[in-house]
């Protein structure tokens, strides 16, 4: 794809999401598609959350367009009907607010028949205890299906300060683009449209020193997008499952550039058990609730945690491309996401004794 293409595609998408978040804004309010202040969400005022929404349209309606001008491969196919669905049936769950046991058990179902589908999944790990490629065989869908579900969680759990979330996102993608660029490979327009798409929803959603507060929430629609297109990119670059079925990176450089989700989801999972807390029970025990006690305000916590996305990807790709044994990069994750749990659940008692 030219480079005179790409920034037209990133520019048309965050114009066309701005455009599409301030038509769609009086709709959401009239349709109840709002998050009213309670005794766990404390943002001022009724707020729209239709911002995936929003996004998801742009990204749907350029997964068209791009259909019929140029065509789309399979595993473009497999982004945006997984857009799609997800992004519907997070609207739903906004607007409705499903049973969560219904939404897992249709998304699963989608997700098997479409990774069938299009055979489109992780099958191979890498070399991550030096004994050679860990291959899941017939594991490779329940064990594909375990990780989107893990890493949209993720997402979403991040989604509890202005513009952290899509922040991280943006950063993630940004990661995976760089590394696409440094291989000389073919990237999907669409995953240039997601990024001007975050780029769009953050001009409303994420604070600066024009904008106190954020004017526009992404919901639920907005983490599955993004938690999916994450998941897409980490298949796809470790797979071969993009353009031209080139590998960018090793499947360990994914996790230290989604290390952040992935770590903060891994601690609140753990500690919920150990505690008889419900996984999916509003909490304060995430990464960001960690910054906040120690008092940093909320645009200063969004900001250093971007920039940690932005460290550990950067940490990720360099070792992928200096050839360091995968099983170092396995080791050292694992030892920093240990070193983080002993941290902050040292930070949870402490608080508890407090209160």
């Amino acid at each position: 794809m030219p480079e005179s293409m790409s920034g037209i595609y990133f520019a048309a998408a965050i114009i066309a999401t701005m455009i599409v978040i301030v038509a769609l804004k009086g709709v959401a309010h009239r349709f109840g598609l709002v998050d009213a202040p309670n005794e766990r969400k404390h943002h001022e005022g009724v707020i729209p959350i239709h911002g995936g929404l929003c996004m998801g349209l742009v990204i749907a309606a350029s997964g068209v367009l791009l259909y019929v001008t140029t065509g789309l491969s399979d595993a473009e196919w497999f982004l945006v009907l997984g857009v799609s669905i997800f992004g519907i049936m997070g609207f739903l769950d906004d607007l409705f607010e499903l049973a969560a046991s219904i939404r897992l058990l249709i998304e699963l179902a989608v997700l098997c028949v479409m990774m069938i589908f299009f055979d489109f999944h992780l099958g191979n790990l890498g070399n991550l205890v030096g004994l050679g490629d860990v291959e899941l065989g017939i594991l490779a869908i329940p064990f594909s299906i375990f990780v989107i579900f893990c890493v949209i969680n993720g997402v979403n759990m991040l989604d509890g300060v202005d513009g952290l979330a899509g922040g991280i996102v943006f950063v993630a993608l940004g990661c995976f683009l760089v590394a696409a660029a440094l291989q000389g490979a073919v990237v999907s327009p669409i995953l240039l449209v997601v990024a001007g798409a975050i780029i769009g929803f953050l001009f409303f959603n994420a604070r600066s020193p024009w904008r106190k507060k954020a004017n526009v929430f992404m919901g639920d629609a907005g983490s599955l997008i993004l938690g999916f297109t994450l998941c897409w990119c980490s298949i796809a670059f470790t797979q071969g499952g993009g353009e031209n079925g080139q590998v960018i990176m090793y499947p360990m450089t994914a996790v230290w550039i989604l290390a952040l989700p992935v770590i903060d989801t891994v601690y609140v999972v753990i500690h919920r058990a150990r505690e008889g807390i419900g996984i999916f029970t509003p909490g304060r025990d995430h990464i960001h609730h960690r910054l906040l006690q120690l008092g940093f305000s909320e645009s200063i916590t969004t900001y250093l945690l971007w920039l940690v996305t932005a460290i550990l990807g950067s940490v990720g790709l360099a070792a992928n491309y200096a050839n360091v044994p995968e099983i170092v990069m396995c080791t050292t994750f694992v030892g920093m996401s240990a070193l983080y749990y002993l941290v902050a659940s040292r930070m949870q008692r402490k608080n508890a004794i407090a209160e």
